[in-house]
């Protein structure tokens, strides 16, 4: 069963674009800067989708479901003006199918603040208390 991600793709494009790139840096290497700024209550999650060829990107997860057409019915909007700001200038709207719907379901039961899943050029980072560290597909409790 394929799950469905609404919310804001990272643009790395627009990154390219907008932030001031070192030689040596790529846009990707803004991922989790780009995301530590946007408080974490302002989103579900951060997670893989998959591009129409099959490449992944990252998306600031707002909703999830397995109907499309069911998350088509309202606009990708959020109430957080920095995830708003962050997702006119450096993102693009939109609903993408998941990456792994099995590291979907993982997440869904970390529904803790203190805990979601991303992945950023082939690297899983679980998003804890301590920041972004590279994990396996899911990121312990906090107790």
């Amino acid at each position: 069963m394929t799950v469905f991600l609404k919310g804001y793709r990272l643009d790395m494009f627009k990154i390219s674009k907008t932030v001031p790139l070192e030689p040596n840096s790529r846009p990707d290497d803004w991922v989790i800067p780009i995301v530590d700024t946007i408080p974490r209550d302002a989103y579900k999650r951060v997670q893989n989708g998959y591009e129409s060829d099959n490449s992944l990107n990252v998306m600031i997860v707002l909703e999830d479901g397995v109907d499309e057409q069911e998350l088509m019915r309202s606009p990708v909007t959020s109430s957080d003006k920095t995830l708003v700001d962050i997702g006119c200038t450096i993102c693009t709207p939109g609903i993408w199918p998941s990456f792994d719907s099995s590291i979907m379901a993982k997440s869904v039961v970390l529904e803790d603040p203190k805990a979601s899943v991303t992945a950023s050029s082939g690297m899983y980072y679980s998003r804890c208390d301590s920041g972004f560290r590279p994990s396996g597909p899911s990121c312990p409790r906090a107790d």
